[in-house]
């Protein structure tokens, strides 16, 4: 399909391989239902969104885009949120709330895959982590992720091991273990105190 290769050329080129901003925002707003290309679409926006922040419509595209995923492609795209969210988070500030509130829905559901619910508390990591100065000061943050990665915790039982197990893929030991990153990362006393 041609949208791999626009992505490819995208993604690897610091000028979006020569094409004009206004045809790739077409791309990513062409309200076809194909669910095969909604992941070369996502991969596209984040190229873009990483080199040209600054462009409005990104900042309109991106809800309905993220909405629009169907669940055979969640796996993959909560892994391109977690990538371009370690260096570029920040972008997400004007839906933060709604962004975390999806992602938070999403690492309590016990109907997913236990890779899917550790993605997305991942991507709740990535954002502190590119952007520790906007989830300290933001309630929409740091209140639910930590409700929900307590929530998640809660899951272990009587059977669990005892011992830590680096290989443990538990949704709980991926909550247990993001406590501990989140309150490095963050590091505010008005949180902790």
């Amino acid at each position: 399909m041609v949208i791999y290769c626009i992505f490819e050329v995208a993604l690897n080129n610091e000028t979006l391989g020569g094409f004009k901003i206004d045809d790739l925002l077409h791309i990513l707003t062409d309200p076809e239902k194909d669910d095969g290309i909604f992941m070369p679409k996502i991969n596209l926006f984040f190229s873009i969104a990483m080199r040209r922040p600054e462009i409005q419509s990104l900042q309109e595209i991106f809800p309905d885009l993220i909405s629009s995923c169907p669940n055979n492609d969640l796996d993959e795209m909560l892994y391109s949120l977690s990538e371009f969210s370690e260096k570029s988070s920040s972008f997400f500030r004007p839906y933060l709330g709604a962004l975390v509130q999806r992602l938070c829905e999403i690492a309590t559901n016990t109907t997913v895959s236990n890779s899917v619910r550790n993605k997305s508390i991942l991507c709740l990591v990535s954002i502190a982590e590119g952007s520790p100065e906007m989830c300290q000061n933001e309630p929409n943050y740091y209140v639910p992720v930590f409700e929900t990665l307590i929530k998640v915790s809660s899951e272990i039982n009587e059977n669990s091991p005892w011992e830590y197990d680096m290989n443990n893929t538990s949704p709980y030991q991926t909550a247990l273990d993001s406590i501990d990153a989140l309150v490095e990362i963050i590091e505010s006393k008005d949180i902790f105190s």
